[in-house]
């Protein structure tokens, strides 16, 4: 069903509460999530507002369209927890909600609970998430209105393709900061395919941190 991932990411969101304690820095060799670690991009880190910006074109098609959402005009939800396991996985992260038009952005990280307790960041390029096929990993997610059913959204999430990538690029006491790359498909009956790059300066989740030094 179409809209089933939004009522799940509600009962989530009513569920979670932010998290005081300080990041727990670990030692630890990559995760099976990660495709392989970067270079950190912590000279001139961004510090601004909290921001998701996705520039997409649908296949096919020579016109570009630009969503930037950010926590000053845009309503900003973070579960910082891990939310229950649902068939296996777990998820946080961060959604930019635009009351306007119904949009929303995502930044939504899964893992399988059997093997963590928490999500693992490092300064690595991750495989895309699948939550249906018990893939973990990081996902950029756009949810849109459907015209004509006010109470229906089409849901859209990257894959993983041969110029796809998600870097992770800065990890602070309060934030991280990303880039990606993929194609977005429509997941759940919706239609449409988006070629999609932008990047992100978002809260950060209660996690793993791996020590980049």
């Amino acid at each position: 069903m179409r809209i089933l991932l939004f009522f799940v990411l509600v009962i989530i969101f009513f569920s979670c509460n932010k998290e005081d304690e300080e990041p727990q820095i670990i030692e630890q060799p990559p995760k099976s999530y990660m495709k392989n670690m970067i270079e950190p991009d912590t000279v001139n880190a961004y510090t601004g507002e909290y921001y998701i910006r996705a520039i997409l074109n649908k296949s096919g098609a020579d016109q570009s369209k630009e969503l930037e959402f950010n926590e000053t005009i845009q309503n900003m939800t973070v579960w910082y927890k891990p939310s229950s396991a649902n068939f296996g996985m777990s998820s946080q992260g961060v959604v930019l909600s635009d009351s306007g038009t119904d949009e929303q952005l995502i930044v939504h990280f899964y893992f399988n609970t059997e093997s963590d307790s928490l999500f693992t960041l490092a300064y690595a390029d991750y495989k895309y998430a699948n939550p249906w096929k018990n893939i973990e990993g990081i996902n950029i997610e756009y949810y849109r209105p459907v015209l004509g059913s006010p109470n229906s959204s089409d849901l859209f999430m990257g894959d993983e393709t041969g110029n796809s990538f998600f870097e992770i690029t800065f990890i602070g006491v309060n934030r991280i900061n990303g880039r990606f790359q993929t194609r977005w498909t429509g997941r759940a009956g919706s239609n449409g395919v988006y070629d999609v790059y932008g990047d992100f300066s978002i809260p950060i989740i209660k996690a793993n941190i791996v020590d980049a030094k």
